[in-house]
């Protein structure tokens, strides 16, 4: 396996308490590209019984994180923003696709699509990603 590739395997291992307490997973790696898996718990839900924004959010955040990692930079996020498009509910899983749509010398921007377990889109964001 490409060693960019283990470098996003190795940050996503158990250990990582903010990815160990969502239940993230992920679930294909390639050049500029994530898929990551979120199972969604009772401490995934917001008051309402739908999936909370910020966990919807973190994952969108992780997925676009991990794509960055495969530029083989360091990166941090610089500037995200996110929009609800429809409510999670009654999903066991929300998955997050990142896709860069923007490589440079010292940003990267990723779109982001989340989708629930019967694959409607309930989210979408974009996020860059600056290189340390």
């Amino acid at each position: 396996m490409d060693k960019k590739y283990e470098l996003v395997e190795e940050r996503l291992g158990k250990g990582n308490g903010f990815l160990d307490a969502n239940n993230f997973s992920l679930v294909k790696i390639d050049d500029l590209y994530c898929e990551l898996k979120g199972e969604i718990t009772n401490t995934s839900m917001n008051p309402y019984g739908m999936v909370h924004g910020g966990y919807i959010f973190g994952l969108a955040d992780t997925a676009a994180g991990c794509a960055s990692v495969t530029t083989g930079k360091r990166a941090v996020t610089l500037n995200s923003n996110i929009n609800y498009l429809r409510p999670g509910k009654d999903t066991k899983y929300l998955t997050a696709v990142a896709t860069c749509i923007k490589n440079g010398r010292t940003t990267a921007v990723f779109n982001v699509d989340v989708f629930d377990d019967k694959e409607k889109k309930i989210a979408q964001c974009n996020a860059t990603y600056y290189f340390i």
